[in-house]
């Protein structure tokens, strides 16, 4: 196979994952509506979403084992494909959280509980992770190593909002409620729970990059 043969197909297996990358981000927009307002079209965007990211991430792994059977890459051609593989799943699972915290608010909802008990931070926890896609994203379409020092700075404090839910979510059950305002309370923290899992998915994620750049330092973790 020539050199020009498997830069096609490399060049089509990074728009393949960019364009996955595309629709996660517009789940991950959807999700912040239902989260701010409880959207109703939004909440269906998130769970369609979730069936596509499917279909991506089974078509891209398949393309990936036919470049491999068929073209033999070697060095940073081997390392684009395995990073892309990695980066399908890791993409994947972001979309499966998206999903699961809509499942949890949707459950909230139907008792009446639109908004959490108190002050639960999740438009900023939000904001938070569609900065770090973003970071991430840009850095592989643009081939340059992810900032660690700034994922990391994002990462930590999605983690400090999540520890400030479990304190403010304690004093509410402490404070003396119903065992439907208990189970309502322990819901929204699943949801929280979900938006802190996609941001350790997406640490993940800048790791595939860093690995895709050819670095030996990957970002907070293995590559795989």
């Amino acid at each position: 196979m020539s050199t020009t043969q498997i830069s096609l197909e490399l060049l089509q297996l990074r728009a393949l994952v960019t364009q996955m990358g595309d629709q996660v981000r517009e789940q991950l927009n959807a999700l912040l509506l239902v989260l701010d307002s409880g959207d109703s079209e939004a909440i269906l965007e998130v769970e369609l979403a979730e069936r596509q990211s499917d279909v991506w991430h089974n078509r891209i792994e398949v393309r990936c084992e036919q470049v491999l059977a068929l073209f033999a890459p070697v060095a940073r051609d081997l390392r684009m494909v395995f990073a892309i593989n990695k980066m399908a799943s890791d993409l994947e699972y972001v979309s499966d959280s998206a999903q699961s915290a809509v499942g949890f608010y949707q459950r909230i909802t139907t008792k009446g509980m639109r908004r959490p008990p108190v002050d639960v931070p999740l438009s900023e926890m939000m904001r938070l992770i569609l900065s770090m896609f973003d970071h991430v994203m840009l850095s592989f379409e643009e081939e340059r190593r992810p900032d660690v020092d700034e994922l990391d700075w994002i990462e930590q404090r999605v983690n400090r909002l999540n520890t400030e839910t479990d304190i403010l979510l304690a004093g509410y059950l402490r404070g003396g409620v119903s065992e439907q305002e208990a189970l309502n309370a322990l819901m929204w923290l699943s949801v929280v729970r979900k938006l802190e899992k996609i941001g350790d998915f997406l640490v993940s994620l800048g790791s595939r990059v860093t690995y895709f750049m050819g670095t030996s330092d990957p970002v907070n973790g293995s590559y795989f």
